[in-house]
């Protein structure tokens, strides 16, 4: 829940929302619905790391709703740091779309692309060092005394970057599980806008600026239709990306695991977050510690009708997938909850008679005219032969 600091600065907290029930029962919005849930009043998803809870209910038996939303609001200011710039790019943006700009739009892409292949590794180790005094500062009453927060860059993805938050005592020993914070960037979601609104009324008013940029008249169609459908290109992939990639997409992918598997990804192959904020792009999960992890439960996402399209080397530690985005529906018939119960009931026998004899009880049940949902139980039978 978001916290809103009054003239008095008193903490007032706004009616809450549902995000979760709009995640877990769907997969793969489009970015325009995304969009529109960061308009929701309460956008965070989830609860702050175990540890914290624990430390907070010792602490403040009696005023444990104030303290978590105000851990809430501290990592909110962490991720509003890192994507403090967003602001001034995204007011020019919303110039360019206003004025219908399609010059300064496309001019707009390149600098994006700029930004992207920048070296960013001041502004990171800026983020490590300014979060960790806003943490360190601000969690003061909540941590044991003289607590030492220290945070590492990781990794840099397309979609976020990636850093490791430690709590340690003075002879620098863990005192809470090390958390991952996941941040994720704003130029994918300028991008998808900017995109959008170059596209609006057609490929006309592209083709054109591209015609007038070509170096020679001959030439100028030509090159004019290549960079246009180029640009088309680059516009059908991030509509694509946008339903697999960033905070909100994660989020759902998140969540509709959760359901779909009917239980907790604690101690699973796939990590389990603690909490995503989407309207500030921050997500928080445990650190998986090579050699420290036990799975107890696999995580199997063919039965699921899924699979993950981005799993690379790097996006497992010790068995675990570290990093969901990617994740999409191949078989829809599967994303059914009574479709999938009965798939997994049958291909889970390893006894062919077994098997062949569920096979039988569940055609006879299809073919009867009342039963109900007997289409969905036929769709199931179909996907096991």
């Amino acid at each position: 829940m978001p916290i809103h600091f009054t003239a008095k600065n008193q903490i007032t907290i706004s009616r809450p929302t549902r995000l979760k029930r709009v995640f877990k029962n769907n997969l793969n919005y489009s970015q325009s619905y995304y969009d529109a849930l960061k308009s929701s009043k309460n956008t965070i998803i989830g609860n702050i790391p175990d540890d914290f809870l624990d430390l907070i209910k010792k602490k403040f038996p009696e005023n444990k709703k104030v303290k978590i939303l105000k851990v809430q609001y501290i990592f909110e200011k962490c991720a509003e740091f890192f994507r403090r710039d967003k602001k001034r790019l995204e007011q020019n943006l919303d110039d360019l779309i206003n004025n219908n700009d399609t010059e300064g739009l496309i001019s707009f892409l390149e600098e994006l692309e700029d930004l992207r292949n920048a070296n960013n590794k001041e502004k990171q180790e800026a983020f490590s060092l300014r979060a960790g005094n806003l943490l360190e500062r601000n969690f003061k009453e909540i941590l044991p005394q003289n607590t030492k927060i220290e945070i590492n860059w990781l990794a840099q993805g397309m979609y976020s970057d990636v850093f490791l938050m430690k709590f340690l005592a003075q002879n620098n020993t863990d005192i809470l599980h090390p958390l991952v914070l996941k941040v994720y960037k704003y130029i994918p979601e300028l991008e998808n806008k900017a995109l959008k609104a170059i596209f609006q009324n057609g490929t006309k008013d592209v083709f054109e600026y591209y015609k007038k940029t070509a170096i020679t008249e001959k030439s100028a169609n030509t090159y004019a239709q290549i960079m246009t459908e180029d640009l088309q290109d680059r516009y059908n992939f991030v509509l694509e990306s946008e339903k697999k990639h960033g905070i909100a997409a994660e989020a759902n992918i998140f969540y509709y695991l959760k359901k779909a598997c009917g239980k907790s990804l604690k101690n699973s192959n796939i990590v389990k977050f603690c909490m995503f904020d989407i309207k500030n792009g921050l997500a928080i999960s445990p650190m998986i510690e090579k050699g420290k992890h036990h799975i107890k439960s696999y995580i199997n996402l063919n039965i699921l009708g899924l699979r993950h399209t981005d799993l690379k080397p790097r996006n497992i530690v010790d068995g675990v997938c570290i990093d969901i985005g990617g994740i999409k529906v191949v078989q829809k018939e599967l994303t059914d909850k009574i479709t999938r119960k009965i798939y997994k009931q049958i291909n889970k026998q390893t006894n062919p008679q077994i098997k062949q004899e569920l096979i039988e009880k569940y055609t006879q049940i299809a073919n009867s005219q009342q039963t109900p949902d007997r289409n969905k139980i036929q769709k199931t039978l179909n996907l096991i032969k």
